[in-house]
C-alpha cells in the first residue's frame, strides 16, 4: 500500500531529517504543537509515512532545543572576545557596587531629582561602555531574539550563571541591549519631568 501512494516508512536514519524540520519550525515559536504540526507537514511533503506520536513529540522536543542552541551560538560567534569578558563580569560581585553590576545597573530610582538623573546617567555610561551593538539582535530569528530579552531582562545574575555559556551570555547580550534602551528612556523622561518642575515653581514664583 505504501509503494502504491508512493509513500516511504520513517526509519531511524531519517531522524536528522526531522530534527531538521522540527528546528526550523522553532526558529518562530517554543511551543509543541505548532512545531510538531510543521514537522508532520514537512514529513508528509517528503512522502514519509508519518511516525508515532511520541517520536514526533521526541523530534519536536529535539528540534526546539538545537533552535535554542543555533540562536545562543550565533549571537556568542558574533561578539568579540573583550565583548564576551565585559558581559561575563556582569554576574560577577563587583566591591563598587555592593552587588553585581548586572543587578546595579536594574537598580535605579525613578523618582526625578538631581541625584537620580546622575544615577541614571551614570549606569547608562556603565552599560554603553560594554560596547554591544543592538544590531547582534538581527543574527537571529526574531522570536528568539525577543526571547532572550524576556528571560534576560528578569533573570537574577545567580541563575544566569547556571545555564550553559552561550545561552547565558546570548540572554546577557539581550539584557544589555534592553537596559540601554531603557536607561536611555528612563533619563529622558527624568529630565522632561526636572524641567517641568522647575517652570511650575517658576509661574508660582512669579504669582
Amino acid at each position: 500500500m505504501a509503494r502504491y501512494l508512493s509513500k516511504r516508512p520513517f526509519r531511524r536514519g531519517d531522524l536528522a531529517l526531522a530534527v531538521d524540520l522540527a528546528a526550523k519550525a522553532a526558529e518562530h515559536t517554543d511551543r509543541g504543537e505548532p512545531i510538531v504540526r510543521a514537522l508532520m507537514t514537512g514529513l508528509k511533503g517528503a512522502r514519509f509515512i508519518l511516525p508515532s506520536p511520541d517520536t514526533l513529540e521526541r523530534t519536536g522536543l529535539a528540534g526546539r532545543a538545537r533552535a535554542r542552541k543555533a540562536a545562543a551560538a550565533a549571537i556568542t560567534e558574533s561578539l568579540s572576545a573583550a565583548d564576551l569578558t565585559r558581559l561575563d563580569e556582569l554576574v560577577i560581585n563587583n566591591a563598587d557596587f555592593g552587588m553585581t553590576p548586572l543587578a546595579w545597573l536594574r537598580n535605579f530610582e525613578e523618582a526625578p531629582s538631581a541625584a537620580n538623573i546622575n544615577g541614571l546617567l551614570e549606569r547608562l555610561r556603565y552599560v554603553r561602555s560594554i560596547g554591544i551593538d543592538p544590531a547582534v539582535g538581527d543574527t537571529i530569528p526574531e522570536f528568539r531574539f525577543a526571547q532572550f530579552v524576556r528571560e534576560g531582562g528578569v533573570a537574577p545574575a545567580f541563575l544566569l550563571s547556571d545555564y550553559s555559556v552561550n545561552r547565558r551570555r546570548a540572554m546577557l547580550t539581550a539584557a544589555v541591549i534592553e537596559l540601554e534602551a531603557r536607561l536611555a528612556d528612563a533619563t529622558v523622561q527624568m529630565f522632561d519631568r526636572l524641567i517641568g518642575s522647575m517652570f511650575t515653581r517658576a509661574r508660582r514664583g512669579r504669582v
